[in-house]
């Protein structure tokens, strides 16, 4: 793996590095050590998957509260996606902001999310498999989320929002004033 971009947040963008050749590639998906070393000191200790099978489908943002905060390492497995992280920590510097990347399957691209984000997903591409760990497992009594479209936040999404497939839990999270 290496880092493409790392934010001063603590949110960074990695890429697997590809050994090709005839057959085809490989790459190292995860690697602890290298990870805590160059990334975060974070262990994760669960592994989840959805599929949408239709563009313009949100996920989130979620997140759950200290002490079950979790962190997150982002993936497209099939389709494409945009991952927004938002930093819902009140004490930041950078509460409120937000901060995006657009993943697609076969692109080797991940997303690390820290702790005291609220995160989601907008997929892209019919058919999108997202795959991520995180750092603990779920937490009922912590999970919590954050309004996709709080107009105090102000994600640029690429599509209009009375477009997108959401949940009813998800149109009903709390807003940025109410963290």
């Amino acid at each position: 793996m290496k880092i493409i971009e790392s934010l001063p947040c603590g949110v960074a963008l990695l890429s697997h590095e590809l050994i090709s050749d005839q057959r085809g590639h490989l790459y190292e998906a995860y690697n602890e050590a290298w990870f805590q070393t160059h990334v975060a000191p974070v262990r994760f200790v669960q592994e989840n998957e959805s599929f949408s099978p239709r563009s313009g489908t949100i996920r989130g943002l979620h997140y759950q509260k200290s002490p079950h905060g979790q962190a997150k390492l982002v993936r497209c497995l099939n389709g494409a996606l945009m991952s927004v992280a938002v930093d819902v920590r009140p004490e930041s510097a950078y509460f409120g902001q937000w901060f995006s990347h657009n993943l697609k399957a076969h692109d080797n691209q991940l997303v690390y999310v820290p702790e005291g984000f609220a995160h989601g997903v907008l997929t892209l591409q019919d058919n999108t498999v997202l795959h991520f760990k995180m750092s603990t497992g779920f937490h009922f009594a912590s999970a919590t989320g954050l309004y996709f479209a709080d107009p105090e936040v102000a994600i640029d999404w690429p599509m209009d929002v009375a477009d997108m497939m959401v949940s009813e839990k998800d149109h009903t999270q709390p807003r940025l004033s109410q963290i």
